[in-house]
């Protein structure tokens, strides 16, 4: 090959891109995996002569050759017999030099309580490896760490057990005092526990006993662990309420909290005493008058029985000696005022808004009957168009409806007031005779 073609060839970049695709994959399988050359230690403490519902400390190193890529998830499975809680969020960071080499990276600590005695084998640590991104790049496991646990002489181990260096218990009451209560009152206790180096889940539930004719309802625990300094404190707060249904006299059940004192290695327990209290019956509320007479009544009974009966013979009274006379006169009254002709002219209007020729012009006659004769006469020119359409007269009036009927009704409101500005109003008669009265021969 000449040297002019070597030079183009090297120019080529298919030619620069050959080399490459051929060391990327030794390059990548030269990469080292961070799994292969990880170290997982697994630890507890104590392993032995741990006391039943002491902390064991189990802790679980991942150390990497070099630099960490990215703190890996480490998770303990559960074993039976045991709590498993793990406190803090994340680990703590170590360097070590194993063998001429450098490694980094993290302690993981678990609280591992026992529930019973005997020698078991805690499982071991899941180590799942990530990398700079977050995804998972493989898994590993610890090494199963055996224990011994045993039992105290005093310990009862069928209920949860606390083997702390200290441990307290409190109780406060809110309501009625233990005298002043009646039936249907209630009280509330809060029992609060407190201990040393023991998460709050695994201190006992208070026991819901009552005597009978008092029912106690529990809320949900309230529990708080806190971490200062590598020291756990656990608290735990249970609120009862004591419903008293019926009087009597009731001892209400204290409350106990036993453990292990780590320190004296010796059985303790914690108590708070119950309440002794004195239900009375609900009184009767007494009645607010004295009663009288064979039939008992009350002065209040006897005030609303005149309240009630005085007025409706007063009504009685005025309705017999008015009611005649005065419904007389409402019907004289209304007869007069149904032959005037102001009903007339409103029967009128209502008959021409109606649209109906026929009713239109009777209500017209009859209106027209009760207007002075020398008025009425005025009022043949409004209705022309509506007897042309009745009796076909010449032009006839091609239809009638409710429109012609709202124009009429607009007509013969005009005429009216017409009617009344001509008209002057009659005058009312006099109550005096006349002073010069003419005579009639």
């Amino acid at each position: 090959m000449s040297r002019s073609a070597m030079s183009r060839n090297a120019k080529s970049p298919l030619a620069l891109l050959i080399p490459l695709l051929l060391l990327a994959p030794a390059a990548s399988s030269a990469q080292p995996q961070p799994e292969q050359d990880a170290v997982i230690r697994q630890t507890a403490n104590p392993t032995e002569g741990a006391v039943i519902g002491e902390r064991i400390a189990l802790s679980v190193d991942v150390l990497f050759p070099g630099t960490m890529p990215r703190p890996p998830r480490v998770y303990v499975p559960d074993a039976p017999g045991f709590q498993t809680f793990r406190f803090e969020s994340q680990g703590t960071t170590m360097r070590e030099r194993i063998d001429g080499r450098d490694y980094v990276g993290q302690r993981f600590e678990f609280a591992v309580y026992p529930r019973r005695g005997g020698v078991f084998t805690l499982p071991p640590a899941r180590v799942t490896f990530l990398d700079p991104r977050g995804a998972p790049v493989g898994t590993a496991e610890g090494t199963p760490t055996p224990v011994s646990v045993r039992v105290p002489q005093g310990v009862d181990p069928s209920t949860p057990v606390i083997a702390s260096t200290s441990v307290s218990l409190s109780e406060t009451w809110s309501g009625p005092d233990g005298t002043a209560l009646k039936a249907g009152d209630a009280m509330t206790r809060i029992i609060r526990r407190e201990a040393a180096d023991v998460p709050a889940l695994a201190m006992q539930a208070v026991p819901l006993s009552a005597p009978d004719g008092v029912r106690v309802y529990a809320e949900p625990p309230l529990s708080e662990d806190r971490i200062a300094r590598g020291n756990l404190t656990g608290r735990r707060a249970d609120t009862l309420t004591y419903v008293f249904e019926r009087p009597g006299s009731y001892a209400l059940p204290a409350v106990t909290q036993p453990w292990w004192d780590l320190r004296n290695s010796v059985p303790r327990e914690e108590s708070a005493a119950g309440r002794a209290v004195t239900v009375s019956a609900v009184p009767t509320p007494a009645s607010p008058a004295r009663p009288f007479g064979p039939w008992r009544f009350t002065w209040r009974d006897l005030g609303e029985a005149l309240a009630v009966l005085v007025p409706a013979c007063l009504l009685g009274w005025l309705a017999w000696r008015l009611g005649p006379g005065a419904l007389s006169r409402w019907r004289a009254e209304r007869d007069c005022a149904s032959r005037s002709e102001g009903a007339a002219f409103r029967a009128l209007l209502k008959a021409a808004r109606s649209g109906e020729a026929d009713r239109t012009y009777q209500a017209y006659l009859t209106w027209r009957s009760r207007l002075p004769a020398m008025e009425w006469t005025d009022t043949k020119t409004a209705v022309e168009n509506l007897e042309a359409f009745l009796f076909r007269r010449r032009p006839p009036a091609a239809h009638w409806s409710k429109i012609e009927g709202r124009a009429l009704a607009a007509d013969f409101k005009r005429l009216r007031a017409d009617l009344r500005r001509r008209t002057p109003a009659p005058r009312k008669p006099s109550a005096l005779p006349p002073l010069n009265p003419i005579s009639i021969p």
